[in-house]
């Protein structure tokens, strides 16, 4: 992520701390892709960020 930055690029820190969500699962079990659920969440992730980066560019 570091070198990404570095280049100029935004980055997200998009991890889901998966003790949040005990009853449900993030992973399709025996197939390792995301749930609906994990994409719901770094979909909120993403969006909070991209919010928070036109905060500051809008004047008050």
């Amino acid at each position: 992520m570091r070198k990404l930055r570095q280049g100029g690029l935004l980055v997200v820190n998009a991890l889901i701390d998966a003790s949040a969500y005990p009853r449900n699962s993030l992973i399709i079990p025996g197939d390792g892709h995301p749930t609906g659920l994990a994409n719901r969440i770094w979909a909120q992730q993403i969006k909070a960020y991209i919010d928070s980066q036109v905060a500051d560019l809008t004047p008050n």
